[in-house]
């Protein structure tokens, strides 16, 4: 009788963590514009950015990202499909690898191959409508430290 009320009382405890883990994720999905007066560029790439639109969809631990930035009048897009669970993965379009996780309320992603690295964090600002970005790039032709402030629209 014993051994039983251990063991229901360790599937429980389980259980209860479980939950608990699950219920910490943030969603991060929504259509995000980038706020340029609060956001901090130091890539020059950069320069002459007047517009710039994140989309996230996430479900669960999927993630897609599109985005685009306007810059000197033309548009730049990029899209990526990850999963936020700690694996390494290779992108199949690009030539590079890429890992996202989870680190508490926050995600990071790195992507990487030799000769460059970025690494990107996305939290909440003070609200759930802000959203920060922090990312830093080490590689060709410049490193670079941008923090992305953006406010959600959708």
């Amino acid at each position: 009788m014993k051994i039983s009320y251990i063991i229901s009382l360790l599937f429980i405890g389980l259980f209860v963590f479980q939950v608990k883990a699950h219920s910490q994720k943030k969603n991060y999905s929504g259509t995000w514009k980038i706020n340029l007066q609060k956001s901090k560029f130091e890539a020059k790439w950069t320069e002459g950015m007047s517009d710039g639109e994140f989309k996230i969809t996430q479900i669960g631990d999927k993630f897609k990202w599109s985005r685009y930035f306007i810059i000197k009048g033309k548009k730049s897009k990029m899209s990526l499909k990850l999963i936020a669970d700690g694996k390494v993965r290779r992108v199949k379009f690009f030539l590079f690898k890429s890992k996202l996780e989870w680190l508490n309320e926050k995600l990071r992603v790195k992507i990487w191959r030799n000769g460059f690295s970025d690494i990107v964090e996305y939290k909440f600002g003070e609200t759930e409508n802000e959203l920060i970005i922090d990312e830093v790039f080490i590689g060709r032709p410049q490193d670079y430290h941008n923090h992305y402030v953006l406010y959600k629209v959708q």
